[in-house]
């Protein structure tokens, strides 16, 4: 859907929630909520495992992305900024270790990440626990750096390829603004992503100018969407 179609669908969609202005409102006034609400749907679509249904905002980092990309003992680190500009939500990602010596025939295993809060990086470092996980730990935004990948103190990265090729993550891009879109650029979304979004940024809208009607036009649309 384009960037003008979710304007106009987003008046229709207010005005028939009783907010008789709505025709009048300047693109600009609109911006904020379709913003909001274009990260809210696909927080949604995330989190409801419909990765289909914005399929094209979804990247792979590996390799040229993490360029400069550093690896001290058993954390790996990248600082890249362009990533970081685009980054919106991580799904899921793998890291390349040395195999076990008596591995025979095993040049490296690929372990799946586990996103931690940054809140516990440094109970994880701290050399006194010695803790072992069977899943290396990836943080995002920690300090200076935009992600640091954390192994245990048993597991070693496979020093056979390049830093660059230890680490791969799969990831949502950050949702264009309003504000940077041509009327006639598309969302990149589906259709069906689309209208979840102009609902959603009609109800942020109404509930600014109506609150308590607007209140009750979520009651109703939740309770439609679980009957």
């Amino acid at each position: 859907m384009k960037k003008n179609t979710v304007l106009d669908y987003t008046r229709s969609r207010l005005y028939m929630m009783g907010s008789h202005a709505a025709p009048s409102f300047a693109d600009e006034a609109l911006y904020p909520f379709l913003d909001r609400a274009f990260q809210f749907v696909v927080q949604q679509a995330v989190s409801n495992d419909r990765l289909d249904l914005i399929a094209d905002l979804i990247k792979t980092a590996g390799s040229t992305e993490f360029s400069g990309a550093t690896v001290t003992g058993n954390i790996w680190i990248s600082n890249n900024t362009n990533l970081n500009s685009e980054f919106f939500i991580f799904i899921t990602g793998h890291v390349l270790l040395d195999p076990p010596a008596d591995w025979l025939g095993t040049s490296k295993i690929v372990v799946p990440l586990e996103p931690m809060s940054i809140k516990h990086f440094d109970l994880l470092l701290d050399q006194s626990n010695r803790m072992t996980f069977p899943k290396p730990k990836i943080f995002f935004g920690h300090k200076d750096e935009f992600i640091t990948v954390m192994l245990d103190k048993m597991s070693a990265f496979n020093k056979s390829v390049g830093n660059s090729e230890l680490v791969e993550i799969k990831y949502v891009t950050m949702p264009r603004l309003f504000s940077q879109m041509e009327g006639s650029d598309s969302l990149n979304v589906s259709d069906q992503l689309a209208l979840d979004l102009i609902e959603k940024a009609s109800e942020l809208v109404s509930t600014v100018l109506q609150p308590s009607r607007a209140a009750q036009q979520v009651q109703n649309n939740n309770g439609i969407k679980n009957s």
